[in-house]
């Protein structure tokens, strides 16, 4: 019974994160047409197997970005093979996460395989699809005499999630994140916006 004040607060300060976003508090997100027919609030971008520019949303029971993801690079289940295809290699690994002035970025690691255009997109819309339980990344920088004394420990800013925090899933969502930059060392950053992805254009 006293926690009930606090599950208030923190559904109120998600509402109004939403709303300072421009996105509807209530409702579903349309994602265009889902291999179910059914409309998603989270899930993961295949490609149509016969229009393999097409990208079609699939049903995933996955609460954060990195869980959403994970999903992903399993490919479509037994039943969507029939329509739906990956463009993702075999074996990709798990990008590391991180938020800053409403991007999201991913970043893979050393001796990932080459990423298609059709491939960056899959992670792009996933990852924009599935925003809970990330934070704005704290910018670091080396500090100069002139800089003013650190900051107290309970004054500190929270520290970007890593990983296992994002796949936890936390309640609120992420401030504003309007595009995805997909990072493969030896290879130029893309850089996708929500207005590409079926569905997401608000």
């Amino acid at each position: 019974m006293r926690r009930r004040p606090f599950r208030y607060a923190l559904a109120a300060a998600g509402l109004a994160l939403l709303a300072a976003c421009g996105v509807p508090p209530t409702g579903v997100i349309e994602v265009g047409t889902p291999a179910t027919g059914l409309s998603l609030t989270q899930g993961v971008y295949f490609l149509v197997r016969d229009a393999p520019d097409t990208l079609r949303a699939a049903p995933r029971a996955e609460g954060s970005t990195a869980g959403a993801l994970r999903a992903l690079l399993k490919g479509p289940s037994r039943a969507e093979r029939t329509s739906l295809t990956t463009a993702l290699p075999a074996h990709l690994p798990l990008p590391g996460l991180t938020t800053t002035r409403g991007t999201l970025d991913l970043r893979f690691p050393r001796d990932t395989p080459h990423l298609s255009s059709r491939a960056v997109r899959q992670l792009a819309c996933t990852a924009l699809l599935n925003t809970a339980g990330l934070s704005p990344a704290v910018p670091h920088r080396a500090a100069s005499p002139t800089d003013a004394p650190a900051a107290s420990p309970a004054d500190a800013p929270a520290a970007a999630p890593t990983d296992a925090a994002a796949g936890q899933g936390a309640a609120l969502p992420s401030p504003c994140v309007t595009r995805v930059r997909v990072t493969v060392p030896g290879a130029t950053p893309a850089v996708t916006a929500r207005e590409e992805c079926p569905g997401l254009t608000g």
